[in-house]
């Protein structure tokens, strides 16, 4: 199988077009840049361009950071959701045992699983400025993507975000963990789409 990654740092910059769609048989396009066309558009056709398109990054590199940054401020609204439904629902729960003067083992014992509930969804918050250290984080994220050294511990990360090492493991190295893993997923599934657009060409 062809390895996409390698045949998009092939491309010049006016082989990718995004306004039209793909010609048809007897084409004199180029057959990868076509493939291309056929990845669903987000973040892991941005990854696929900017990590293996030579241009990608001069010619798209502010949609590429809008759109990671979709991504983690859209995942940062979701667990501040998830902390404050579980704690609306064990101060429901509270306030109606407290109201019945409820304080039977049943009861009891959902207040506590309520009460962990609300432990857990707020030990699983990402700092409250991320958008703060996006600008930073995004790049880090990036050139760890391309195997940069200068981004590959955690010392060398907390350094360029400003803070000590303890403190970025404590608070942003889950932050980073997740959105690597997300950005690799993504990646690897555009590339995927353009090995089977390249398929069904072939077929």
């Amino acid at each position: 199988m062809v390895d996409v990654r390698e045949k998009l740092a092939q491309l010049n910059p006016s082989s990718v077009r995004y306004d039209v769609l793909p010609s048809g048989a007897g084409s004199t396009e180029n057959p990868y840049a076509m493939a291309l066309g056929f990845v669903p558009a987000g973040m892991g056709r941005d990854l696929l361009e900017y990590l293996y398109w030579t241009d990608g990054a001069v010619r798209r590199g502010a949609a590429i950071y809008q759109g990671i940054a979709k991504v983690a401020m859209g995942e940062w609204a979701e667990r501040m959701r998830r902390h404050a439904d579980a704690g609306c629902n064990y101060g429901l729960a509270e306030s109606l045992a407290k109201f019945n003067g409820d304080r039977s083992e049943a009861t009891t014992r959902q207040r506590s699983i309520l009460q962990a509930r609300v432990a857990v969804a707020r030990d699983n918050l990402w700092p409250e400025k991320l958008q703060d250290k996006l600008p930073i984080l995004i790049p880090i994220l990036l050139h760890t993507m391309k195997r940069d050294k200068e981004v590959d511990t955690n010392e060398k990360r907390a350094k360029l975000l400003g803070m000590t090492e303890a403190s970025y493991r404590q608070t942003w190295a889950p932050v980073y963990e997740w959105m690597l893993s997300r950005m690799i997923d993504e990646e690897q599934a555009a590339a995927r789409a353009m090995e089977q657009a390249l398929r069904n060409e072939a077929a």
